[in-house]
C-alpha cells in the first residue's frame, strides 16, 4: 500500500440525499449544503442517507464544495469523485507503480481515436497505447469491485472502440477499471446493471484488449493510497466467461 497524494481543504460531512445527477445534499457543520458530484453512476449503494462523506472546497463554481469520498468501512473511504480518481491514476502512472504500464509516459489526454474520445494516449519508445479508465465504484456481496452500476451507452461505445482498435488496427489498448474502494477482493463486470457491457468485456479480452483493475482508496484525512496496482479479475467470472485474464508484466 503506497500513499499517492493528499487532498487539501477536505471537510467531513454526512450524506442527506442525492438531489439530481450532479448535486448531492449533505450536512456540513450542522447546515444543509449542496455539493457538486462528478460521478454520473447511480451510486445507490454509497449515496445513502447517514453515510459519512468527505467534501473538498472548490472555486469558480456556483457550488462551493465537491463530493470526494464516502465511507465504506473502518474509517476508510471509497473515492466517488472521478476527477480525484483520474488524478490518482496519473500519479501512479508517473511514479511507475503500475507494473504493466512501466515505461509509458502520458502523450495526450482525451485523444480522439477512430472517432471516439478516450481518456489517455500513452507512449513508450515508438509504441503508443490507448487507455480507457472506468470507475468501478459498486461493491458486490462478496467484496467485488464492479462496473457499471447502471446501463451505460457511453461505456459500451468506449469498449467497442477498444475492441476495434485492437482486433482490426492492431493498436495496443487498455481497459482499466479503477476499484476506488478499500479492500476489494477482485473486479468483475456487473451483469445485472448492464449485460451488454458484461459481454463486451468478455469480447475485449478475447480480442487482445488488456483488461485490468487498479485498487485505491482514501482515508478520512484525504490521503489517497494505492492498494493494488493489478487487482485480479474475479476468477469465478473468468471461469463462467471462458476467457483468460492478461498476465502481469
Amino acid at each position: 500500500m503506497i500513499k499517492l497524494t493528499e487532498l487539501g481543504g477536505v471537510r467531513r460531512a454526512v450524506i442527506v440525499e442525492r438531489l439530481n445527477r450532479f448535486v448531492v445534499l449533505v450536512e456540513l457543520d450542522g447546515e444543509f449544503v449542496k455539493v457538486h458530484n462528478t460521478n454520473t453512476g447511480r451510486l445507490h449503494d454509497v449515496l445513502v442517507k447517514g453515510f459519512r462523506a468527505i467534501v473538498t472546497s472548490i472555486s469558480g463554481r456556483k457550488l462551493k464544495y465537491r463530493l470526494v469520498g464516502v465511507e465504506h468501512r473502518d474509517g476508510l473511504y471509497g473515492i466517488v469523485d472521478t476527477i480525484t480518481q483520474e488524478e490518482a491514476f496519473r500519479k501512479a502512472l508517473e511514479l511507475s507503480l503500475i507494473p504493466y504500464l512501466r515505461g509509458y509516459v502520458l502523450a495526450k489526454r482525451n485523444p480522439r481515436v477512430n472517432g471516439v474520445v478516450h481518456d489517455y494516449l500513452l507512449k513508450r519508445g515508438d509504441e503508443y497505447a490507448v487507455i480507457e479508465i472506468k470507475s468501478a465504484e459498486f461493491r458486490g456481496k462478496r467484496d467485488e469491485a464492479m462496473y457499471p452500476d447502471c446501463p451505460t451507452i457511453r461505456g459500451r461505445r468506449h469498449i467497442m472502440n477498444l475492441i476495434r482498435l485492437s482486433k482490426e488496427l492492431n493498436v495496443k489498448t487498455y481497459l482499466i477499471f479503477l476499484a476506488a474502494m478499500p479492500r476489494p477482493r477482485c473486479f468483475m463486470p456487473f451483469r445485472e446493471a448492464d449485460p451488454v457491457v458484461d459481454e463486451l468485456v468478455r469480447e475485449a479480452l478475447r480480442s487482445g484488449v488488456e483488461v485490468r483493475s487498479v485498487a485505491m482508496f482514501m482515508d478520512q484525512q484525504g490521503r489517497i493510497y494505492l492498494e493494488d496496482p493489478d487487482l485480479p479479475i474475479c476468477s469465478e467470472w473468468l471461469k463462467a466467461s471462458n476467457v483468460q485474464a492478461a498476465s502481469s508484466s
